[in-house]
């Protein structure tokens, strides 16, 4: 097992100083990052573009499959995860393709 940064004021242990550092900035020191458009305090820099993107700036991404649009990234990978992929009985990731040829080639088989 690797080097562990505990923390002085919780539980909370860090694999790196650099997370030790921000987790004590977001949780003991109450660093926020405001929004200029709103009253969001975030408690990250990266959190805070992604309002910015999502909110003031409408960012969207599409999906590829249907008329979907997600306004993070993530949302849209739970989302293609969600509706467009089924796992099949051996464990494998089967398409929406795959699963529309599949009925089809159940249908064929039993009407033979």
């Amino acid at each position: 097992e690797g080097v562990r940064y505990p923390c002085d004021q919780c539980d909370y242990f860090a694999t790196q100083p650099g997370s030790l550092k921000i987790h004590k900035e977001r949780k003991h020191e109450g660093v926020r990052h405001p929004c200029s458009l709103c009253d969001l305090k975030a408690t990250s820099a990266s959190y805070l573009k992604m309002h910015m993107e999502s909110i003031h700036q409408g960012v969207r991404y599409p999906c590829d499959k249907c008329d979907y649009k997600a306004t993070t990234t993530g949302h849209l990978k739970r989302h293609k995860k969600s509706k467009h992929e089924e796992v099949s009985a051996r464990g494998y990731r089967v398409s929406g393709l795959m699963k529309k040829m599949k009925v089809k080639i159940c249908q064929v088989q039993s009407f033979q």
